[in-house]
C-alpha cells in the first residue's frame, strides 16, 4: 500500500519520480536538473500557500544548488533531506539511490519544519558554545548534528538557520553532542 502526502513533492529528475511512485501516492514535479525549469518554478509559485511544497532533492552538491535557488524564489516550502550516506548506489548519489525507508524517514522529520515558525532557538553563539563553528573538530561535531536532526549537507550558516527553522533547542543539541 502507498503512503498518500499531501501536496507536491519536488525532485531533480524522472528516475526520482518513477522510485518514489512505487511507495508514494502524491504530486510529483521534476525540475529537470540543475536547470531549473522556469515553468517549474511558475507553477510552485501559482500554487496556494495552503498546498504543502515537499523539496526532496538529491543529498549532493547540485542537489544544494537546486534546493538553494528554489529557496530564492519560492513563498512556502518545506525542505525534507535524505542523509547522503543513505543515498549512495556505486558511484552516483541521489534520492532514487536511497531506499523506502530512508525516504518516509525523511518526510517524518520534515513536517515539522512547516508546522512550527517561530522564534529563533539557536544563535550563533550558541554554535560557538557547542564547538560546531570555529573549533578543529566543528565539522565533525556538525555533521553529527546534521544526520541526527536531517538537516542535510550544510555549513555553519544554512546549520543555523535549519535548525531555528525546526525550533531545535540547545538542550536537544547539547544531548546530540553529548
Amino acid at each position: 500500500m502507498k503512503k498518500k502526502i499531501s501536496g507536491v513533492i519536488v525532485v531533480e529528475g524522472a528516475m526520482d519520480i518513477a522510485f518514489l511512485s512505487n511507495f508514494i501516492d502524491s504530486e510529483f514535479v521534476s525540475v529537470n536538473g540543475s536547470a531549473v525549469d522556469e515553468n517549474v518554478v511558475n507553477y510552485l509559485q501559482s500554487l496556494p500557500s495552503s498546498t504543502l511544497i515537499y523539496l526532496l532533492l538529491d543529498p549532493d552538491s547540485p542537489g544544494e544548488k537546486i534546493r538553494h535557488s528554489l529557496h530564492q524564489q519560492l513563498n512556502h516550502y518545506t525542505d525534507v533531506f535524505v542523509p547522503k550516506a543513505q543515498a549512495i548506489k556505486g558511484k552516483k548519489v541521489g534520492v532514487a539511490e536511497s531506499n523506502k525507508q530512508t525516504i518516509l524517514d525523511a518526510f517524518a522529520q520534515s513536517v515539522e519544519v512547516h508546522q512550527k515558525h517561530n522564534e529563533p532557538t539557536i544563535s550563533m553563539q550558541d554554535l560557538v558554545f557547542l564547538q560546531l563553528t570555529g573549533s578543529e573538530n566543528a565539522t565533525v561535531r556538525r555533521r553529527q548534528v546534521e544526520q541526527h536532526f536531517h538537516l542535510g549537507f550544510t555549513n555553519t550558516k544554512t546549520l543555523l538557520k535549519r535548525l531555528n527553522q525546526r525550533q531545535i533547542t540547545l538542550q536537544q543539541m547539547m544531548e546530540v553532542l553529548s
